[in-house]
C-alpha cells in the first residue's frame, strides 16, 4: 500500500497487484503401490508433502492451499513394489486464480499433461506411458477419479517420479493507479 495525498486527504492505494484468495488443490488418487505427493517451486525439487499413501488399493485424499502467486509443480514419486505398476488420480483448483498445464480447474492422470522421469523430478523427462482407462485391468474402477487413466514411465522402474505444472495468478488490486488516475480527475473538476 502506499499513501497519496489527495485534497489535503492521505488514501491508501494499493499499487500493483495483490493476491486475492487462496487458491486450494484437492487431490484424490493412489500408486500400485506407495507415493509422496508434493508441491514444489521447483521443477527438479520435491517441495512440501502433502499427501502420502501406502495402502494400496485405497484412494488417498489430501489438499495444499497455495497463498501466493508463481509457477508450481505437483510432484509424485510413485513406487511400485512388484508388477503390475500404475498412477491414477484426480486434481482440481477451487479458483480460476488457478490453472493445471491443461489451462483449467481440472486434470486427471494422462499422456498429455504429465511428465515422468524414472531418475528424480525434471531429470530426463519423458511422456508416461498409457495403461489404461479408469475400471481396466487388474485394479477396478475408482469412482473418485472418474476420466482418469493408469499410467507409468514407458520403460519399467520400479520408482518413478511424475509432474504437472500449476499457475496461480494475482488478482487484479481492488485499487490501482487507473483509480488514482480517476480521483485525480474528480479532484480536477471540483
Amino acid at each position: 500500500m502506499t499513501s497519496v495525498f489527495v485534497g489535503g486527504c492521505a488514501l491508501m492505494v494499493a499499487v500493483g497487484t495483490a493476491f486475492a484468495a487462496p487458491v486450494t488443490l484437492s487431490a484424490a488418487m493412489t500408486v500400485d503401490n506407495q507415493f509422496i505427493a508434493s508441491i514444489s517451486t521447483s521443477p527438479t525439487t520435491a517441495g512440501t508433502t502433502f499427501l502420502t499413501g501406502n495402502s494400496w488399493p485405497a484412494t488417498f485424499t489430501g489438499g495444499f492451499t497455495f497463498t501466493e502467486a508463481g509457477t508450481y509443480y505437483l510432484h509424485v514419486r510413485a513406487t511400485d513394489l512388484g508388477r503390475p505398476e500404475m498412477f491414477i488420480g484426480r486434481f482440481t483448483l477451487d479458483s480460476t486464480d488457478g490453472t493445471f498445464t491443461n489451462g483449467s480447474q481440472l486434470l486427471v492422470t494422462n499422456t498429455t499433461d504429465w511428465t515422468v522421469s524414472r531418475t528424480n523430478y525434471g531429470i530426463s523427462p519423458e511422456t508416461p506411458r498409457f495403461i489404461g482407462n479408469n475400471g481396466i485391468g487388474p485394479w477396478g474402477t475408482f469412482p473418485q477419479m472418474s476420466g482418469a487413466a493408469f499410467i507409468w514411465s514407458e520403460t519399467y522402474a520400479s520408482t518413478v517420479y511424475f509432474t504437472t505444472e500449476i499457475v496461480v495468478v494475482p488478482a487484479p488490486a481492488t485499487l490501482g493507479l487507473a483509480g488514482l488516475g480517476g480521483l485525480m480527475a474528480l479532484r480536477r473538476r471540483r
